[in-house]
């Protein structure tokens, strides 16, 4: 059986594919937490879901998987646009942070992992690029690349 640990999810930043992530991760009856900086993106994520009320409600009740997530806002919630120098300095902390064992997965779109990964230094062999076909709750496709630290 699988701990509540195990069936949690980081999403950083809420953007389209970041709601989209929420919207089916939450209904596959995971807890996200979900950081983004901009003070609009909570009330934006939440009219995303209501939007994809549909969807949510083939697995399960739409009140029970919304209130899934937590909403991070503060100096460490940090969106994460598609720069390199910027997903540097993400993939780092997250690489320090995340307990073993934990996937990092980025959505980049025109960056390989390659690009951004110099700095991770306490376990490569977990990062990698997964970026969904969009909206990712409607089209379960994700690419997933690895680089030249990723395992099998």
């Amino acid at each position: 059986m699988m701990s509540q640990e195990d069936r949690t999810v980081a999403i950083v930043g809420c953007g389209v594919i970041g709601m989209g992530w929420a919207a089916l991760f939450l209904s596959r009856g995971l807890k996200a937490i979900i950081s983004d900086p901009a003070e609009w993106a909570e009330d934006t994520l939440k009219r995303y879901l209501e939007q994809a009320k549909p969807f949510i409600e083939e697995h399960g009740t739409f009140e029970q998987h919304v209130t899934n997530y937590e909403f991070v806002r503060g100096h460490r919630a940090e969106n994460g646009p598609e720069r390199q120098g910027f997903k540097k300095g993400l993939l780092k902390t997250l690489d320090e942070h995340a307990r073993p064992g934990v996937v990092i997965a980025s959505s980049s779109s025109c960056l390989p992992s390659s690009a951004f990964i110099q700095q991770c230094e306490k376990d490569l062999s977990r990062v990698l690029i997964g970026h969904p076909f969009s909206p990712p709750h409607s089209i379960p496709l994700v690419e997933a690349v690895r680089n030249f630290g990723t395992s099998d």
